[in-house]
């Protein structure tokens, strides 16, 4: 097995690890059952943009799941399926992006907000989808696989109520799935997004193939 270090350029590492992502497939313990991928993982995970907070330096186990949200009845898994998780002495354990590791850098700020903001709305969005239930497509007249589209763009909607509230979070908490969520402590925040949302979001319900047509940055896909 190959170092972190051998290799030349991020890409080259980046198509090492998915060959032993493949190879290796779901794992409950690295360091027991494959100690040689349990200390190539653990040097990669070092290169970490906030590798503190991870725990990576002190790991004491490295596990490879099946993402929460890749459908169970999934029998041959892509490398996306796989979720890493860093295991502390403790029991504690947090999950750890690979591709983030071998990129050596982190999402901004602005992408993180970009999420949580999504998230923070999921509950409006089905709300709409349950009222329109056996409706047609707007565009198409189709009722398969249906969408809810943001008539104004969610970006547009998103960027308006951050220049009105410049003092908004610049710090996350992660769900169950790794996604970046709102903390606690920013619920009036969050109440606020969700009464703007409320007010001022036109939504439609699109068939999934022509929502990916219009290539728009407001569809939301539930």
């Amino acid at each position: 097995m190959r170092e972190v270090s051998d290799f030349d350029s991020t890409e080259e590492l980046r198509n090492y690890t998915i060959g032993l992502i493949r190879q290796i497939g779901l794992c409950s313990s690295l360091a027991k059952q494959n100690p040689m991928a349990f200390h190539y993982f653990k040097d990669l995970f070092l290169r970490h943009p906030e590798k503190e907070r991870k725990g990576v330096l002190t790991l004491t186990d490295i596990s490879i799941r099946r993402f929460p949200k890749t459908n169970p009845r999934k029998q041959t898994l892509e490398v996306a399926d796989y979720q890493f998780v860093v295991h502390q002495a403790d029991g504690t354990e947090d999950t750890i992006s690979w591709n983030t590791c071998a990129k050596g850098e982190v999402n901004p700020v602005g992408k993180k907000m970009n999420w949580a903001m999504r998230l923070a709305i999921e509950g409006q969005i089905r709300e709409f989808k349950a009222s329109q239930k056996g409706k047609a497509c707007e565009l198409c007249g189709s009722y398969e696989k249906p969408t809810a589209d943001h008539i104004k763009k969610f970006k547009d909607l998103k960027d308006e109520f951050l220049a009105a509230h410049p003092n908004h979070p610049t710090e996350f908490a992660k769900n169950e799935y790794a996604q970046e969520i709102f903390r606690e402590e920013d619920a009036e925040f969050v109440r606020e997004w969700l009464e703007y949302h409320r007010t001022n979001a036109t939504l439609r319900i699109l068939c999934e193939a022509c929502n990916r047509k219009i290539d728009n940055y407001g569809s939301w896909w539930v």
